[in-house]
């Protein structure tokens, strides 16, 4: 194309020989001018291309993540389930007074337990500390994906709070060998000596006694926080779904 222009910028200052050299001179200015247009247009549309690219991929690797946190979290609610589930069975084993103190204590343990669960923030994390956030042009989709986030750490801390509240429960006994702690599946680290040793007080045949008290309100608790952890992950759940089919078109557009 500037060849073909110069060709007819050469013809023009022919035509005219007392001003061929100024026509030659402007000539080129003018192709020199429209060479650097068309080469920052060039440069120009290969950055948004650039930009563009980058964030596709940091939809992708947002939906990456939002996933994984997905499965991590069913995961933990059928974990919930099956805890409920122990823990409700463990209070009617209680309430049956039994004999052996071990029908109860070997799913204690199990009963009071939890999972804590780490989002999985790489990506997120990776955009904002290197301020590239601006990056992501759909401003309703950010939006979104930032309030995700916010409420997750929200969520988290309510859901950590109350799982203090059951496993801080752990070491309120007066004495934990008197409870009976190390007769659960731990009894063959001690080994029969040091078993033979600490005391064994059958407690669970008394429902007077302080530690079945504090044993059954324990449980009673660990059901309802259980109970709460499940509807709290069941909500992050529900606003999960909408957010992933939205990355999902952004990364795949």
């Amino acid at each position: 194309m500037i060849n073909y222009l110069r060709k007819i910028r050469k013809k023009l200052a022919v035509d005219n020989k007392p001003l061929k050299y100024f026509r030659y001179a402007f000539g080129e200015i003018i192709l020199v001018v429209i060479g650097i247009l068309i080469a920052l247009s060039i440069n120009n549309w290969n950055e948004i291309r650039k930009e563009e690219q980058q964030e596709i991929i940091s939809y992708c690797k947002i939906g990456e993540d939002i996933e994984s946190d997905k499965n991590r979290i069913e995961t933990i609610i059928e974990s919930i389930v099956e805890r409920q589930l122990v823990c409700k069975q463990l209070l009617l084993k209680l309430h049956s007074t039994p004999k052996n103190k071990s029908v109860i204590i070997d799913d204690y343990l199990f009963a009071v337990r939890s999972d804590v669960f780490y989002p999985n923030k790489a990506a997120i994390s990776a955009i904002t500390s290197s301020g590239k956030l601006s990056l992501l042009h759909n401003e309703e989709l950010k939006k979104i994906i930032l309030e995700y986030y916010t409420e997750m750490e929200n969520s988290l801390r309510i859901i950590y709070t109350n799982q203090s509240e059951v496993t801080n429960r752990i070491f309120q006994y007066d004495n934990i060998l008197e409870m009976g702690a190390h007769q659960t599946f731990y009894r063959e680290e001690y080994g029969k000596e040091l078993m033979d040793l600490f005391p064994n007080i059958n407690w669970q045949r008394d429902k007077n006694n302080p530690y079945f008290k504090k044993f059954e309100e324990h449980i009673a608790i660990a059901v309802v926080i259980n109970a709460r952890e499940k509807q709290i992950l069941e909500i992050i759940l529900s606003k999960i779904e909408p957010l992933l089919l939205s990355l999902n078109v952004a990364c795949n557009r």
